[in-house]
């Protein structure tokens, strides 16, 4: 593996994280030039753009960014690494209903992806992941203009675009080529509430 320097960057705004999360960033294997820094802003876009350049600044060659309600086995970033591609992330499902996996696949139009099933476990080429997770290169943000995360963009029927989805659609524009390694499994934490129904059977609901 060539010599490289990661940023592993932590967008938060919370008070108080999960000890999940840091118990797993304290487990994370690094390579040798390796720094953790968080960011604090209002907007998640805010912060994840602000994670982009300081990693260009810095003359980082990765940003691998973990966001704090997920959960990272500890051969995530080396594994990530050993792919060598632009925009990396691992497979997580999206914490809010319906729970389907972020790994998403271009349509015709322009921001607008579809959910796949993945069936088979390996690298596997797409459209969209996630933004918690993901390992890219800085030569991504360097051949965009920023901002690289935002939440501006509106999809053909008035809907949102998200910050993550804004930012492949963008790196796909510039050529680069955005992955998920669906082997590697990131649990995403969600509220849940234990609930008995009238024949006493019990059950979980996700409360996101």
């Amino acid at each position: 593996m060539a010599r490289m320097k990661v940023l592993i960057g932590i967008p938060c705004n919370w008070t108080v994280v999960p000890v999940q999360f840091v118990e797993s960033l304290a487990n994370l294997r690094q390579p040798p030039l390796c720094e953790v820094r968080f960011s604090r802003e209002p907007m998640l876009d805010i912060m994840r753009n602000s994670l982009a350049k300081q990693a260009v600044d810095g003359g980082f060659s990765h940003l691998f960014m973990l966001d704090v309600d997920m959960l990272y086995p500890p051969d995530s970033l080396m594994r990530l690494l050993r792919d060598d591609v632009d925009v990396v992330c691992g497979l997580a499902c999206r914490r809010t209903p319906p729970h389907v996996p972020v790994c998403l696949q271009p349509t015709a139009e322009r921001f607008v992806f579809e959910v796949q099933m993945p069936e088979e476990r390996g690298l596997l080429k797409c459209g969209a992941v996630g933004g918690g997770g993901t390992l890219i290169k800085t030569d991504v943000f360097r051949a965009m203009e920023a901002p690289y995360f935002s939440y501006q963009h509106r999809m053909p029927d008035g809907g949102r675009v998200g910050e993550d989805l804004y930012f492949c659609q963008m790196a796909a524009d510039v050529g680069k080529g955005v992955y998920c390694r669906t082997d590697l499994i990131y649990p995403h934490l969600v509220t849940t509430a234990v609930v008995v129904d009238d024949s006493n059977n019990i059950s979980y609901r996700a409360l996101g």
